[in-house]
């Protein structure tokens, strides 16, 4: 997965949830932040990937190259309790090991992890089409 921006947070969602009861959340999620997104442009290029944990708990990172930690917890905390802490440098691969090792992702008996991840990409800027310039026509 070939990821850049930043900087990059460590997210915990405090919440306790099966697999069965992330399906309902991952929606909910996923509307809040397209919310924020036709709200405010600077949201466009946020990202988020989280896995449910097998303690119910929701964990993963978030990149924030255009919001402030304080705006992302403001767009998401009044709805769920959420925890960032900033990943250092070089941090990320390891931080993203830990959270989707065997023994800590949830449970799937199908699928891989796609039942258990959430993954909001960052938009990427509409590029300007060219007008193509006709020519006039010889008389």
């Amino acid at each position: 997965m070939a990821i850049t921006g930043g900087p990059f947070f460590a997210v915990e969602f405090d919440v306790n949830l099966s697999v069965a009861a992330f399906h309902g959340w991952r929606i909910a999620c996923r509307n809040v932040l397209d919310h924020r997104r036709r709200e405010s442009r600077w949201w466009r290029s946020f990202g988020l990937w989280i896995w449910l944990s097998a303690d119910g708990r929701l964990r993963g990172f978030v990149a924030c190259p255009e919001i402030t930690e304080a705006e992302f917890l403001d767009g998401l905390a009044r709805r769920w309790p959420v925890s960032l802490q900033l990943v250092p440098p070089g941090g990320l691969r390891d931080h993203v090991t830990a959270v989707v090792s065997p023994g800590r992702i949830a449970p799937v008996e199908s699928s891989r992890y796609q039942h258990v991840r959430l993954a909001v990409w960052p938009r990427r800027a509409r590029s300007c089409r060219a007008t193509r310039q006709t020519a006039p026509l010889p008389t």
